[in-house]
């Protein structure tokens, strides 16, 4: 596998977040941070009476889901992921009205945390949650935006998977039942 020193680095690249143009990664990453900044302005750090019924919906079912997040493992109990987990996940369905959220999206941002957190501990295994004492507030933004990103373009390519209806799960069913 890749060296855990350098798995976030391939994980950012090959989830098309970073370029591959070396020169080009560092303003990639300021300005789509900046532009996460941005949407938290606008969709989370609002008032909850600016928000529409729907939107206080899905915050509601955010709240519900990230404590169900990986329970048993110590870092995703720790009060500051929660809270970047579900701003990042309001955010994301915000910005995704056609899909909106739904229960299992958490789960998919649970490796990009672990993964990208460790980047900052020269790949140390970052799951008992200890580096949570230590991570600045401003290390703890850049990862959540980052997270934010690479999620999104993960859900890109199978945001149908993740409607109401999942077309996409049944288009894939109906696949299989063809080579069966």
């Amino acid at each position: 596998g890749i060296p855990s020193e350098h798995r976030g680095m391939v994980w950012k690249l090959l989830l098309g977040y970073l370029p591959t143009n070396q020169a080009r990664r560092k303003q990639t990453l300021e300005r789509k941070r900046a532009e996460y900044k941005d949407a938290m302005a606008q969709h989370y750090d609002i008032d909850d009476n600016s928000r529409t019924l729907q939107e206080q919906e899905t915050l509601r079912q955010v709240l519900v889901d990230v404590p169900r997040t990986a329970p048993e493992i110590p870092l995703f109990r720790n009060e500051r992921i929660k809270r970047a987990l579900a701003r990042l996940l309001y955010i994301w369905a915000m910005r995704h009205p056609a899909s909106s959220y739904v229960q299992g999206i958490n789960d998919l941002a649970t490796p990009l945390f672990a993964v990208f957190l460790s980047d900052y501990y020269n790949g140390e295994d970052v799951l008992d949650g200890n580096v949570m004492v230590v991570i600045s507030e401003e290390r703890l933004e850049e990862v959540e935006a980052d997270v934010y990103w690479c999620l999104t373009n993960i859900l890109a390519g199978i945001q149908d998977h993740y409607t109401a209806d999942q077309q996409g799960v049944q288009r894939m069913v109906m696949r299989l039942e063809d080579l069966v």
